[in-house]
């Protein structure tokens, strides 16, 4: 059986007397589902040894219909753990976009 990044973290935290995985509550599964992403998004998105994006960082978005640039406020995973960046312009606009979508600005 395949577990998920959730259920590994749970069965590695989880006490002899604690449920099994199946046997938790909906609410408790995805509690415990978006512990695994913070995680997962942690290691694999916020260090800078691999010279990934970081808040602060300078940006531009030049792909596309419209070109966009400013620094990242923050970068977060959606529930799926696709990782998104809000990128905010010198007139405090706000922009969601892909990290692929973005450029470190020279």
């Amino acid at each position: 059986m395949t577990r998920t990044p959730a259920q590994a973290a749970y069965e590695a935290y989880k006490l002899d007397h604690a449920p099994a995985w199946e046997m938790l509550p909906v609410e408790a599964q995805q509690a415990w589902t978006e512990i695994a992403n913070a995680v997962a998004f942690a290691i694999l998105h916020c260090d800078r040894k691999d010279g990934a994006l970081q808040q602060g960082d300078r940006v531009f978005k030049d792909r596309g219909d419209y070109q966009f640039e400013g620094n990242i406020a923050v970068i977060f995973a959606k529930r799926s753990g696709e990782v998104r960046a809000v990128v905010e312009d010198d007139r405090g606009m706000l922009m969601i976009l892909r990290p692929d979508q973005l450029n470190a600005k020279p």
